[in-house]
């Protein structure tokens, strides 16, 4: 079943809420840190298929975590409906 869609002040309430403040603070430090792992060299193994291996997981951790936090800081609560 497709849940509802929450009501504009659930959706501020969600926002500030410290889980939610606490969640994108880590996965912010996360994404910092495969970006310096990646600079570092550390996504490259002893051959080109390994490599390939590592640096396509990174892209994808990157993709995902990137994906999460801008559907956090989106206007979410623009589509949101009033609560009556």
């Amino acid at each position: 079943m497709k849940q509802q869609k929450p009501l504009r002040q659930e959706v501020t309430e969600w926002k500030q809420h410290k889980v939610t403040k606490y969640l994108v603070e880590q996965l912010g430090e996360d994404l910092e840190n495969l970006k310096e792992m990646w600079a570092a060299g550390q996504f490259t193994a002893p051959d080109q298929a390994g490599t390939i291996q590592m640096n396509s997981r990174a892209i994808g951790q990157i993709a995902g975590i990137t994906a999460i936090l801008d559907f956090v800081a989106s206007d979410m609560d623009a589509e949101a409906p009033y609560e009556h």
